[in-house]
């Protein structure tokens, strides 16, 4: 048996021959050779790893998820701070609707203009698709910004808003748009 394991493995604290307490991890790499004499390189026993590099205590993962989650609101925060003051909006006034996606071109449609809105998705990926009646009708602002959002949808061009994360909501936000659409018709 190896002399340096054997020690270690029968008495729970008392200190091997290299001076390690049982359960230590060694800071290099060990090599023990076995004591009876016999080909050191049949029976060699090397501790692969170093305890400044490689660790599975409880508090280097903490850590890590410590960093991962600090990595993630900070990315969280810098998308909040680059979108700036470009974040989506809408306007519902007697005159018409007005929105701009985030990063987008503002829009306005006169309720005259405005088809139909609705909700795609849920949660902060919430859409409102505004569906024109035709796309000569909306007034596009001329800013630095890019173009609006337009899908296709069932043959006819739609705006798209993101609203997940606007207040009140996405669905108090679609019941006010309805309410007007219905009163201006």
């Amino acid at each position: 048996m190896l002399s340096s394991i054997a020690s270690a493995e029968h008495s729970a604290g008392a200190v091997d021959t290299a001076g390690r307490r049982r359960g230590d991890i060694p800071s290099a790499p060990v090599a023990a050779v076995a004591a009876d004499g016999a080909d050191p390189h049949s029976r060699v026993s090397v501790v692969p790893w170093d305890r400044d590099r490689l660790s599975l205590e409880e508090w280097d993962f903490t850590e890590s998820v410590s960093w991962v989650l600090l990595a993630a609101i900070a990315g969280a925060t810098g998308s909040v701070f680059g979108a700036g003051r470009n974040l989506g909006w809408i306007r519902a006034s007697a005159a018409g609707l007005e929105f701009a996606a985030t990063r987008r071109r503002p829009v306005f449609l006169p309720w005259s203009a405005v088809r139909s809105v609705g909700l795609r998705f849920a949660g902060p990926w919430t859409e409102l698709p505004v569906t024109p009646t035709s796309l000569n009708a909306a007034i596009v602002v001329a800013v630095p910004a890019w173009v609006p959002w337009v899908r296709r949808r069932s043959g006819a061009a739609a705006f798209i808003v993101d609203v997940g994360l606007m207040t009140p909501g996405p669905s108090a936000l679609l019941a006010e748009l309805n309410r007007r659409l219905v009163a201006h018709r």
